[in-house]
């Protein structure tokens, strides 16, 4: 693998993880004012308890027909001859066009989720003024026209205000750009997302030195970093459980509207997007999903997981959801897959059990992450609405239980090079037989708990309340 993943915008490396890299805290030059303008207007509510232009129906169609066509500006933007910054620039144009037409669209739809919980057709021809800017900008990326998670709703819209060394942010340290609905909720949703990647320029850091230090046969350096990997998914898991606290659940389905794609979501999108003088046929894209963040996808490449991804149209979703990331992330994950193919039996001979114990771990961190998501799932989304499609346009209710069951196969089978004969043998402290002894108690009940659930969702008259009840001792939800 190369050192680092740079594209002048993304530099996926020790340093930045799958943060942003540029140090710029600058505007749009003054000729974007008008977009700029209309965008920071449109969220539900605005500070001091204003509305903004969602609030009042329909309101967005004059606003619109107001903004000037942008086009030639974003391509003067693409004669910069510093890459950093125009990819600086790109994506900041990116994320406030993706906003606008997002909330163009969905704007229908949100109004009678909000009267009656129904989701009514959504707007599927983008005006002119917005298609063509907007269209040039995602084809400067290279990324598709609609909102998604790295250039708009996610890792391109937050600002850091209190830099931390120890990279143990608050939601308080974190400021958000632009938004939909305006609440807090919202608010700490989307932060909640960039607190778990604050992290990632740790995860990579040591990722990195597993893959270099094992080809080097360093055992005691590959278990120091197989150890800092693990306890670094660790926090991630305890950021990620900070949602159920500081984002009603009740209130999720409000801005979860403008994140939907046209992939899956024919109810509400019919056959798919014009884009007004850029294409003469309809285009359908994927919506904003978190299962395009790219930490648990990296996780999965390097434990190997991916080897125990069932063939089926759901592990086919998350594979093309691959092409819902910037190129450069693409680059290093496929860069990643040749790297890991034979890592679990390099960790075993360099670094014998001990090393095999931290790399199960991982794995069972990425489990309690799935497993935790999948709580979300049931009380944010399946307690709230009878609408059975997720933002990306898959099935709901099944596709995160297909990768929870890939976890737990890859450990059973790790579970099997584990002889007790071995453990007296061999050089492994006392820390590390608890924790494999937790993890093998633990196993048989994690299945058993996916089995349940699955269960009871199968059946024709089943129970939402019965699948949450089941969850038990792994409930995460402390309301």
């Amino acid at each position: 693998m190369k050192e680092q993943y740079n594209d002048g915008f993304f530099n996926i490396s020790g340093s930045h993880g799958f943060l942003p890299s540029h140090n710029y805290d600058l505007d749009l030059p003054t000729k974007f004012k008008p977009l700029i303008e209309l965008c920071d207007a449109l969220p539900i509510l605005k500070k001091e308890n204003r509305f903004g232009i969602l609030h009042y129906p329909n309101l967005i169609c004059e606003k619109v027909k107001d903004l000037p066509n942008l086009i030639s500006q974003v391509n003067e933007i693409n004669q910069l001859t510093d890459n950093s910054l125009r990819m600086y620039y790109l994506q900041m144009l990116f994320r406030y066009y993706s906003f606008l037409t997002s909330s163009y669209c969905l704007e229908p739809t949100y109004n009678s989720y909000i009267k009656d919980k129904s989701y009514a057709k959504a707007r599927n021809i983008i005006p002119q003024n917005i298609a063509e800017p907007y269209y040039k900008v995602s084809e400067l990326l290279d990324c598709f026209p609609w909102l998604e998670y790295h250039y708009s709703y996610g890792l391109g819209n937050f600002k850091i205000l209190n830099h931390k060394e120890d990279f143990n942010y608050e939601l308080e340290d974190i400021q958000v750009k632009s938004l939909f609905c305006g609440d807090l909720d919202e608010i700490n949703f989307i932060k909640v997302h960039i607190l778990i990647n604050l992290y990632t320029p740790q995860l990579i850091d040591n990722l990195f030195n597993v893959l270099n230090q094992v080809k080097e046969k360093n055992a005691y350096q590959t278990i120091q970093s197989l150890q800092n990997m693990y306890h670094c998914v660790q926090k991630i898991n305890e950021k990620r459980k900070l949602m159920w606290k500081n984002s009603n659940c009740d209130r999720y389905g409000s801005y979860r509207i403008f994140l939907m794609g046209q992939e899956g979501n024919d109810k509400i999108f019919d056959d798919g997007l014009l884009y007004e003088n850029v294409n003469e046929t309809r285009l359908k894209f994927r919506g904003e999903t978190g299962a395009q963040d790219d930490i648990i996808p990296t996780l999965d490449i390097f434990t190997g997981i991916i080897k125990y991804y069932p063939d089926n149209i759901l592990t086919k979703y998350l594979e093309n959801l691959r092409n819902y990331r910037p190129n450069i992330i693409i680059e290093f994950l496929n860069d990643l897959e040749k790297d890991s193919v034979n890592l679990k039996e390099e960790i075993f001979n360099v670094c014998n059990l001990k090393g095999l114990i931290y790399y199960l771990a991982i794995i069972n961190e990425i489990y309690l992450f799935r497993n935790g998501h999948w709580q979300f799932v049931q009380t944010y989304i399946m307690k709230n609405t009878n609408y059975n499609v997720a933002t990306g346009g898959t099935p709901l209710n099944m596709w995160l239980p297909n990768q929870i069951d890939s976890c737990l196969k890859c450990m059973d089978d790790i579970f099997t090079q584990f002889d007790e004969s071995k453990l007296v043998d061999n050089d492994l402290e006392e820390k590390d037989i608890q924790l494999l002894s937790k993890m093998k108690i633990e196993q048989n009940r994690k299945k058993r708990l996916l089995e349940s659930q699955l269960n009871e969702l199968k059946k024709q008259s089943s129970n939402l309340q019965n699948v949450i009840n089941l969850n038990k001792e792994l409930n995460e939800n402390p309301n």
